[in-house]
């Protein structure tokens, strides 16, 4: 994705294995190089990894100074050009209208590591 987009992230409250999921109010982040930044998954080792849901995953690299602890295996995210729907969030929840959900937050050593997957 292009430098300066914005992203929304809304992080899940509620337990790992609840029943209905809760999510925060979504909080909006800016796309720069060096901080975070967002591309879809392509390749052959992408493909090797994640077979045919390669076309609906997106990889994240997020500054660990900055993103430590911030994003959780959950959390929903409104990315490419997806912005919250205010008066469906009011009424169905936070994170109702994401369109992609964190799979994976792995900690590296200058950098937080995300797999991203888009809601189907």
């Amino acid at each position: 994705m292009q430098n300066c987009i914005s992203i929304w992230h809304s992080k899940r409250i509620s337990a790992t294995n609840a029943e209905i999921e809760i999510f925060a109010e979504p909080k909006e982040y800016k796309l720069r190089f060096n901080y975070l930044s967002i591309q879809p998954a392509s390749g052959y080792t992408n493909i090797a990894q994640f077979g045919e849901r390669v076309s609906r995953t997106w990889l994240g690299i997020a500054n660990q100074y900055v993103f430590n602890g911030i994003f959780t295996e959950g959390d929903r995210l409104y990315i490419d050009g997806v912005n919250p729907d205010i008066v469906l969030e009011m009424l169905n929840g936070f994170g109702y209208s994401a369109n992609a959900i964190i799979k994976s937050v792995q900690s590296q050593n200058r950098c937080v590591r995300l797999t991203i997957e888009k809601l189907v």
